[in-house]
């Protein structure tokens, strides 16, 4: 489900402040590159960062589509992110853009918790656009699009202009179902923000991989994305290789016996 919204007018002002300090990096895209927001040292920035990922608004939003849940912020998982240009990727940002669940944990019991990311942009595009099944999103200033973090295969299409960025946070909440037991929050917290700063460091090593390791860390990136986004496939073909394996000796033995 790729849900839409937009901060009001009141954090312009903080949604520009983040912007100046960010506005002459990764220009063009070249590459991907994100900032751990509980890392930030700049003190005026962290400040303003706080007061968007706070914002009332957005759990407002995701309150509407998720009635009788307790939206939860998972601000150890947040990042600033310079996005890399959809058509100028290459290693491990292939996996940034190239359609893609966010996390593998689709068929991990989390007792009803829905583990969520909010990309909120802070400049303005045109030209780069979310697809989520059938709908599409082209987020610009101040708006922002909200997906499941497990369950939403998406893809991110376009090109960004020359001398430009795209310049985004990426926002973490949980909708936890009111009255269920903290322990399944714990643990969907968890498992998704372990796999966040998990991915995250070997996608960081793995873009323009120079060396041995940092080319195993590209194979493991694109290999496990493949084999989760195919996984059913895999898992048939399996089934009937395994059945065939189970069913020949048998029909060896009834022709023999024929004979």
């Amino acid at each position: 489900m790729l849900i839409d919204g937009k901060l009001p007018n009141i954090y312009n002002s903080d949604i520009n402040e983040c912007y100046m300090q960010l506005k002459d990096y990764n220009l063009e895209g070249e590459n991907s590159i994100h900032y751990w927001i509980n890392n930030t040292k700049n003190e005026n920035l962290l400040f303003h960062l706080n007061k968007l990922r706070n914002a009332p608004e957005i759990k407002k939003t995701i309150q509407e589509n998720y009635t009788n849940h307790e939206i939860v912020s998972v601000h150890s998982s947040d990042e600033i992110y310079l996005s890399v240009s959809p058509k100028e990727r290459k290693g491990s940002d292939i996996a940034l853009s190239d359609c893609h669940y966010d996390a593998p944990f689709k068929y991990i019991y989390q007792g009803g918790n829905v583990f969520l990311r909010v990309i909120l942009a802070l400049n303005e595009n045109d030209s780069v656009y979310t697809e989520v099944e059938n709908k599409k999103s082209l987020i610009s200033k101040s708006e922002y699009n909200i997906i499941d973090y497990n369950q939403d295969y998406h893809c991110v299409h376009g090109e960004i202009p020359k001398n430009k960025n795209r310049v985004l946070l990426k926002l973490h909440f949980i909708a936890k179902p009111i009255g269920s037991s903290r322990v399944w929050t714990h643990f969907c917290e968890y498992i998704n923000n372990f796999w966040t700063h998990l991915t995250r460091e070997l996608m960081r090593n793995s873009i323009e991989p120079k060396t041995f390791s940092e080319t195993i860390f590209l194979y493991i990136v694109l290999g496990s994305r493949y084999l989760w986004n195919h996984i059913w496939y895999i898992l048939t073909i399996i089934f009937f290789i395994v059945l065939y394996c189970y069913l020949y000796p048998f029909k060896k033995i009834r022709m023999k016996n024929k004979k």
